[in-house]
C-alpha cells in the first residue's frame, strides 16, 4: 500500500504539475516554450506509462514462467516493482535539472518516469490480489 500511495503522488504531482513545471523551467532557462509544447512534451510521460505497463507486466510474467515451485508468484511481481520504483527514483531528479534548451531530454526523460511509475501502478493491485485471501480480494484491490 505504502508503494502504491508513493508511486501514486508522484505520478499524479506530475500529471497536474508536469505541464507547468516545463513551462516555468523555460522561462527560468531563457527558452522559449509555449503551452503547446510543453503538452506535446509532456505526451511522452503518457506514451511512457503505456509501454511501461506493458513491459512491466511482460518482465513479471517471464519471471513467473521461470520461477521454481517453491518461489512465490507475488514475489517475483515485486521484484519488477522494486527495480522500477528505483528506475523511477533515480530519474527523478534529473527531470528537475534538464535544461529547458534540450526538450528531447525533458521528453526522454518524461517517457522514462511514465515508464516506470505506471509499471508500479500495474503491478501493485497485482500483487495485493495474489496475496489477499479469497474472503477479502476486493476490499484489498480496494485499498490499494
Amino acid at each position: 500500500g505504502i508503494c502504491y500511495l508513493l508511486c501514486y503522488v508522484a505520478r499524479q504531482g506530475l500529471a497536474v504539475w508536469g505541464v507547468f513545471f516545463l513551462l516555468h523551467s523555460a522561462e527560468v532557462g531563457g527558452a522559449k516554450t509555449s503551452p503547446a509544447i510543453a503538452a506535446a512534451l509532456f505526451s511522452g510521460f503518457e506514451l511512457g506509462g503505456f509501454c511501461g505497463n506493458m513491459t512491466a507486466g511482460a518482465l513479471s510474467d517471464f519471471l513467473l514462467r521461470r520461477a521454481g515451485p517453491k518461489d512465490s508468484g507475488p514475489g517475483q511481481r515485486v521484484k519488477v516493482m522494486g527495480l522500477y520504483f528505483l528506475g523511477a527514483f533515480l530519474l527523478l531528479p534529473f527531470l528537475s535539472r534538464c535544461p529547458a534548451q534540450l526538450p528531447i531530454s525533458q521528453y526522454l526523460l518524461l517517457f522514462s518516469l511514465g515508464h516506470f511509475l505506471l509499471g508500479i501502478q500495474l503491478l501493485a493491485p497485482l500483487v495485493a490480489a495474489e496475496v489477499a485471501p479469497a474472503s477479502l480480494l476486493a476490499t484489498s484491490n480496494g485499498l490499494i
